[in-house]
């Protein structure tokens, strides 16, 4: 430490530098998501090189952080509580080493990442954050004596449940016994619905082509149907489950993709070559007891226009100097 600050005017670095842990805590839920499978890509690996992490900072005081991200939507909070708590011994191994050389604590912000789960079977909001802070706090208490700086990742859990897709059915379609919808929303702006369905599933809902509902389905009015949901990419790219019971729309009715407010229309694809649709923001009025206000008007904001045909031509287009 007292060489380096020598060699830099006795200043240390004011950027956040730090190193990622893989706490090797396993696979959960979905394994492709996890990212603390003992042989994952990210972050040094805890529990086998410990004595090497922990030399890494002792080497050099301008480590002053640490982080992990056990994965997104797979692990209980449990789990991912476990993953901060080992992350959190390297960090108080770390700095009673430091304060034992008669040096300052070196680890003043921890990263403790995200991966909340997102609900997708309803409009429920679970876990909610308080959850998530009670099992921390059981779990981690370091956190909340002040003692370190907490940065979090969680905003595909802030966003998701607030979004949804809306499109117009193009046509339906009765083929092999089946009713299918055909609509515009497919595996470019879903992709991991499309490919993993069971796994990041999607709850549909149909509207008339005013916005309205469809009457609820009870025996006094009708019935609702078994329907595919299809897309427009030229593969199979059914976005609700195969024959989900569904009010009977027609040509010019909606259907509406819930809980897309995260990794939809930030991870569109230019998959042959079709325009990406608009995005909007939309306001709602609460009223003092915390419920929306459902007589207030809805406010809308056009966050990033529909993509032109010439600007997903320039896309592909060949750069030159």
């Amino acid at each position: 430490m007292a060489d380096y600050q020598s060699r830099h005017d006795g200043a240390l670095p004011t950027s956040l530098i730090g190193i990622r842990l893989n706490t090797q805590i396993g696979a959960g839920a979905i394994v492709t998501h996890s990212v603390s499978k003992p042989w994952s890509k990210f972050g040094v690996p805890a529990t086998e090189l410990r004595a090497e992490v922990l030399a890494a900072y002792a080497a050099r005081p301008w480590l002053n952080c640490m982080h992990v991200h056990a994965g997104s939507q797979t692990y209980s909070l449990r789990q991912l509580a476990s993953a901060i708590e080992i992350m959190l011994s390297f960090a108080a191994e770390v700095n009673a080493s430091a304060v034992a050389r008669g040096l300052a604590k070196q680890i003043a912000t921890v990263d403790i990442g995200g991966g909340l789960p997102v609900n997708f079977a309803s409009e429920e909001n679970t876990p909610a954050f308080a959850d998530w802070a009670a099992e921390l706090r059981a779990s981690c208490p370091a956190l909340f004596t002040g003692e370190y700086n907490v940065i979090t990742e969680q905003g595909r859990r802030y966003l998701a449940k607030q979004g949804f897709i809306a499109s117009r059915v193009e046509y339906v379609k009765q083929a092999g016994g089946r009713r299918v919808l055909l609509q515009h929303a497919g595996a470019d702006i879903a992709v991991r619905t499309v490919y993993k369905p069971e796994v990041w599933p999607l709850r549909v809902t149909a509207l008339r082509a005013d916005g309205s509902p469809f009457p609820p389905a009870d025996d006094s009015t009708e019935l609702l149907l078994p329907a595919d949901v299809a897309g427009p990419c030229c593969i199979d790219d059914v976005i609700a489950p195969s024959q989900r019971p569904l009010p009977p729309a027609q040509q010019g009715d909606l259907v509406l993709f819930h809980d897309t407010g995260a990794y939809f229309h930030s991870a569109w694809s230019y998959y042959n070559c079709r325009q990406a649709p608009a995005l909007y923001c939309f306001t709602e009025t609460f009223k003092a007891d915390g419920t929306v206000d459902e007589e207030a008007e809805i406010k809308l904001e056009l966050i990033r226009p529909a993509a032109t045909v010439e600007e997903t031509v320039e896309f592909f287009m060949t750069k030159t100097a």
